[in-house]
């Protein structure tokens, strides 16, 4: 549950190898795999009756999202169908450049029918393996969002899916960002917000002995995971005017409907390698228990991906900005 994430340094120098469970671990993981199974199952049937209105509402765009991270990959997938409402209606002008690809699989699905001419990763091991499997971009190349490799005010268009919040230093990562872009050039990032622990049920609790206490423990989970940059509207529209930019489209989402119980799935159960254990690696093999995750997914992500679609939210855990570069 507080285990350290690896950096992506660490996940560089190891070609991203997991050290395995201990057995103590592993069935620590695999009692809490049956324990929320069973509460991801009662959270579905809740939203069966309560938002039973919302399934007919649902979309061919969120049913390609169902198995994007694996069955297990359960928050995981509902929030980048979440995420995809931005993405798919972007227009990508060239020259245009996308950064932190990973495996290319996200990248694959958010941008589905458009083009880039360059995506770049730090984790260089990934990106060969991303540009075979994906035509998304004419070429790919190994670099450092602190460090582009690319000449000033060469691009139109820089796209960051959920990377920005993983890098630490946002000073020199917005000064590169401006650097490469061109005068009226567009970038568009997502990430997690300000709101990422609001949500937590230990927070909670703490913050009710005490704020400071809370504070602590978030910065400490954000530590574990590497989570940084969680800035609000304000900060964020006067991080970005420090280097030239024009804050013009914030929005959150990853908030509405069953936002605790998805937290707990998401930052507890994901985040704290249940679905690494023995038990949860067995039943993956099984026709019943994928199948039972897919109609998790679409029961508890089907409510959430529909409210975000048609009315938005405002306490959602996650962002996505579109900023232009003012003319210098």
């Amino acid at each position: 549950m507080f285990r350290q994430h690896p950096s992506y340094e660490q996940r560089l120098d190891t070609n991203d190898q997991r050290v395995r469970l201990s057995l103590a671990g592993d069935l620590i993981r695999s009692t809490a795999f049956i324990v929320s199974t069973f509460l991801a199952l009662s959270a579905a049937l809740y939203a069966r009756i309560r938002y039973r209105s919302m399934y007919q509402k649902l979309d061919a765009q969120f049913f390609e999202y169902q198995n994007m991270f694996g069955p297990y990959g359960l928050t995981g997938n509902i929030h980048k169908a979440q995420e995809s409402l931005f993405y798919r209606e972007l227009h990508i002008q060239s020259p245009s450049l996308e950064i932190g690809i990973c495996r290319g699989d996200v990248s694959n699905a958010h941008f589905k029918g458009k083009h880039f001419d360059v995506g770049s990763e730090y984790l260089g091991f990934l990106v060969q393996d991303a540009f075979s499997k994906y035509k998304l971009w004419s070429r790919v190349q190994t670099e450092s969002l602190l460090d582009l490799q690319h000449n000033d005010e060469s691009m139109n268009t820089i796209c960051l899916v959920h990377t920005i919040d993983h890098v630490e230093d946002l000073e020199t990562s917005l000064k590169e960002l401006s650097r490469v872009l061109r005068p009226g050039g567009r970038v568009f990032f997502s990430g997690y917000s300000h709101n990422l622990y609001k949500y937590d049920p230990i927070r909670s609790i703490l913050s009710i002995a005490s704020q400071a206490w809370a504070r602590r423990y978030c910065n400490y989970l954000s530590r574990k995971r590497h989570h940084y940059n969680l800035l609000d509207f304000d900060q964020w529209r006067i991080a970005l005017s420090r280097h030239g930019f024009l804050l013009e489209t914030y929005h959150l989402f990853e908030g509405g409907p069953l936002k605790t119980i998805r937290h707990i799935l998401n930052i507890y159960v994901a985040g704290g390698s249940v679905y690494r254990s023995s038990l949860a690696h067995h039943l993956s093999s099984y026709r019943w228990m994928r199948q039972l995750y897919a109609w998790l997914y679409n029961s508890i992500g089907g409510p959430v991906y529909v409210n975000q679609r048609d009315n938005g939210v405002l306490d959602g855990s996650d962002f996505f900005i579109a900023a232009t570069r003012a003319d210098h």
